[in-house]
């Protein structure tokens, strides 16, 4: 589940660069399009400017006033183009104006929206952890001993090794921990049988060390 909450999490994130890279982008048509604007009106009070001094310096001499209406006639017609510009420029600005606030409603709306999902996911991540945990609390935990050969003991057999088993002793360590009265008390040997507990306990803590069976038997001096 935490795949799925690192996936929830990755496109999310990667939702919010798209929304900040979109809006980034219409960000910076705007600022153009001001720029744009304050260029035109500069111009367009460059022009007015240039028409009214170019009117207080006419004269009553019909060229000067032909060329100056000739004049006055093209710098109308570039501030009806400018005046044109600024309005188209004024439509735009106000058409990115809605599409950004569009735009921010949508995301906001989209962003609720995923962190609806994210909290029932990390709901669910926890409730199944929690199950999980539970269960592994109730699970019963198995816990299986080693076994060792004890027969490799020099004077264990079958029986000696079998009634071991059933005390318990199932490994070389757990036999090397026994004291020789224990040993004695758990294999029962007849007063006419021998025994060599000490051996034995010897033997098994050789065998617990990892040495082999010739190696234990070469150390202790035993000949089998």
């Amino acid at each position: 589940m935490n795949i799925w909450v690192f996936l929830i999490i990755g496109i999310i994130i990667g939702w919010i660069i798209g929304w900040v890279i979109d809006l980034i982008f219409w960000r910076g048509r705007y600022d153009k399009l001001e720029q744009q604007v304050a260029t035109l009106n500069a111009e367009n009070t460059t022009l007015e400017s240039e028409l009214e001094s170019k009117l207080q310096i006419a004269t009553v001499d019909s060229a000067e006033i032909e060329a100056l209406q000739l004049d006055i006639d093209e710098v109308s017609e570039q501030q009806g183009l400018l005046t044109t510009q600024l309005v188209e420029a004024q439509t735009e600005i106000e058409r990115l104006k809605q599409q950004r606030s569009e735009l921010t409603s949508t995301a906001e709306a989209e962003m609720q929206r995923l962190r609806d999902r994210l909290n029932t996911a990390e709901t669910k991540v926890a409730e199944l952890t929690a199950s999980a945990e539970a269960a592994e609390t109730s699970s019963p935990q198995v816990i299986v001993k080693q076994k060792d050969d004890l027969k490799l003991i020099h004077g264990i057999g079958k029986t000696y090794e079998k009634r071991l088993n059933g005390a318990g002793v199932q490994s070389y360590a757990e036999m090397a921990a026994l004291s020789v009265e224990r040993i004695v008390e758990i294999v029962k040997a007849k007063q006419w049988q021998a025994t060599e507990a000490p051996s034995w306990i010897e033997q098994a803590g050789l065998f617990a060390t990892g040495l082999n069976e010739d190696d234990v038997m070469a150390k202790l001096g035993i000949n089998r």
